[in-house]
C-alpha cells in the first residue's frame, strides 16, 4: 500500500479517534462534575469543574494527528463552558461560545499561540518529537482551558452572559490566567506522572 493511500485510509480512523477521545474526555468530565456538587458556592462548582476539564485536554492531547488535538481540546472547552453557563443558570449558545474561546486564545499572541502548534505538530518527529507533544501540549492546552473557565466565571459572575461578553476587554485577565493555568496544569502532570509509579 502506498504512503498515499495510507493518508487516505488513515484520515477517517483519526478524525474517529480524535471525536471519540474528545467525546470521552467530555464524558469523563461531566461524569466527575458529581463531585463538584459538594461545592458550596457556584464559583467553587465551577472551579471543581474546570480542573475536571484540564484533565480531559490531556486526554485530547495524546491525538497522533496534529492539528486534530487542538480541535479535540476546543471541543473540551467548549464542553466545559457549557458546564459552567449550567452551573450558573446561563443559557448556553456554542457559536458565541466558540467565538469566545477564539478571541481569547488568539489574543494571547503569535509566540504562545505558535507553541501550541508547532507542540502539535512536533508529534510527526518519532521518538523524541513524540514525546515532547505529548508531555509539553496538556500542559498548554490545560492551561489554556483553565483560562478561559476563568474568564466565563468571572463574566457570570458579574451576572453576565455568553451574548454580551466582550473577550478583547478580557484578554489581560486571561493571559494573566493562563500563567496560573500553565502551573495548575504542570501541579497536575507532576501529580499524575507521580501516581503512575
Amino acid at each position: 500500500m502506498s504512503t498515499d493511500t495510507q493518508a487516505k485510509t488513515a484520515a477517517p480512523e483519526t478524525k474517529a479517534k480524535a471525536a471519540a477521545t474528545t467525546e470521552t474526555a467530555a464524558e469523563a468530565s461531566s461524569c466527575s462534575a458529581s463531585a463538584c456538587e459538594t461545592e458550596e458556592t457556584r464559583e467553587e462548582r465551577a472551579l471543581c469543574a474546570i480542573k475536571k476539564y484540564m484533565y480531559g485536554n490531556a486526554a485530547a492531547s495524546l491525538v497522533p494527528v496534529p492539528i486534530l488535538d487542538l480541535v479535540a481540546a476546543t471541543g473540551i472547552q467548549l464542553a466545559m463552558v457549557r458546564a459552567v453557563a449550567n452551573i450558573y443558570d446561563v443559557p448556553f449558545k456554542q457559536e458565541a461560545a466558540r467565538e469566545v474561546i477564539t478571541t481569547l486564545i488568539t489574543g494571547i499572541g503569535t509566540r504562545s499561540l505558535g507553541l501550541g502548534v508547532a507542540l502539535s505538530f512536533v508529534k510527526l518527529v518519532p521518538g523524541v518529537g513524540t514525546a515532547l507533544g505529548m508531555v509539553s501540549l496538556p500542559v498548554i492546552t490545560g492551561g489554556l482551558t483553565y483560562a478561559v473557565g476563568k474568564v466565563f466565571i468571572m463574566h457570570f459572575e458579574a451576572g453576565g452572559n455568553l451574548l454580551n461578553l466582550d473577550a478583547k476587554k478580557m484578554r489581560a485577565y486571561f493571559k494573566q490566567q493562563f500563567e496560573e493555568g500553565l502551573e495548575q496544569a504542570k501541579a497536575a502532570a507532576k501529580e499524575q506522572s507521580g501516581a503512575a509509579k
